[in-house]
């Protein structure tokens, strides 16, 4: 199911995306890293993945605007270190 999945990685940290990247390539999957939300977004106008991973909280567009911005039928992952209920359910 992941080979030659279109995979878009969202995530203002480096290791992170890299990290991913290297696990999601070694099963075929095709991966494009950016850092910030609008990067992100701009990604995501020019061209559909099967999937988006992305940090809730990304400089630019966050991944819940991400979500919500969304034209196409992707399906999405939101990466957070939140860890204090009140702020989840915001």
């Amino acid at each position: 199911m992941i080979k030659d999945a279109k995979i878009l990685i969202a995530d203002e940290n480096r290791e992170i995306r890299e990290r991913m990247r290297d696990l999601l390539q070694e099963k075929g999957a095709k991966v494009t890293l950016v850092k910030t939300g609008t990067e992100a977004e701009r990604c995501m106008n020019m061209e559909k993945f099967d999937l988006v991973i992305a940090d809730m909280w990304l400089e630019g567009t966050d991944g819940i605007t991400l979500i919500r911005n969304s034209k196409k039928d992707e399906s999405f992952v939101l990466l957070t270190q939140v860890n204090t209920p009140g702020v989840m359910m915001e």
